[in-house]
């Protein structure tokens, strides 16, 4: 089994579209099995629409895992409960595109109802943007031992971090956008493969292009397996 954990559908303001039929048909083209999906970046209103129209579509098709993408700074408990009742897996944020500090303590509340699910969330992460700085998202995992955190684009590809990062049993990367296939292994070759997830943030990076990138690192099959579907079905408990 393959899962992505990174794609998104939509409208990007940017000017990026992809569609559902468009996603399954990469999928089915490269082999991959199931994909976590997000809308584009947008208002909080925006964002939580397309959540919607997304979870909606993953009853009639099993191979869609839907995430709730919000803006932390417009929601509030009682939505955000709301929400999470209706089925979603997980959440998606994006510090730097809504601009606010992960670890910020405002926010705590969100971690605290996503640790009590055990809804797993996945965070835009860049070494260059304050906003979603490696460290803030390190910073948060220490605070919330029991959350299942994935830092997206391999660690904000800052290698010095994964020393840090690999200490916390609960911080997880994605593989999305990452720019090298021999700097997986180099990173993780003596520390273990079991918190590294494949993504490929399609529509930004073709799912074909990230797939060879793991498929070229010349891994051991069970390492290899971990990546692309092992470490997804644990934090997502998922049955198959």
């Amino acid at each position: 089994m393959i899962i992505d954990f990174h794609c998104h559908i939509g409208k990007d303001p940017d000017g990026g579209s992809l569609d559902i039929p468009s996603l399954k048909n990469s999928m089915d083209k490269w082999g991959i099995d199931r994909s976590v999906i997000f809308p584009f970046s947008g208002s909080h209103e925006e964002m939580v629409k397309g959540s919607l129209q997304i979870l909606e579509e993953s009853k009639k098709n099993n191979w869609i895992i839907p995430f709730l993408r919000i803006n932390p700074k417009d929601t509030n408990e009682e939505e955000l409960q709301e929400l999470f009742d209706k089925g979603f897996r997980g959440l998606k944020l994006h510090p730097s595109g809504q601009r606010f500090e992960v670890d910020s303590e405002d926010f705590f509340w969100i971690y605290e109802i996503c640790e009590k699910r055990k809804l797993p969330v996945l965070i835009h992460c860049a070494e260059a943007v304050d906003y979603a700085h490696p460290k803030r998202i390190i910073n948060l995992a220490l605070k919330f031992p029991d959350l299942n955190i994935i830092m997206a684009h391999f660690f904000g590809n800052d290698i010095d971090l994964i020393n840090d990062a690999v200490k916390l049993p609960n911080l997880y990367t994605d593989t999305s956008i990452q720019a090298r296939t021999l700097r997986i292994n180099q990173a993780f070759y003596e520390k273990g493969f079991e918190r590294m997830i494949f993504a490929s943030d399609t529509p930004y990076d073709s799912q074909g292009v990230a797939l060879l990138k793991i498929r070229e690192s010349n891994l051991k099959k069970k390492d290899e397996e971990l990546i692309l579907s092992g470490n997804a079905i644990k934090i997502l408990g998922l049955n198959n």
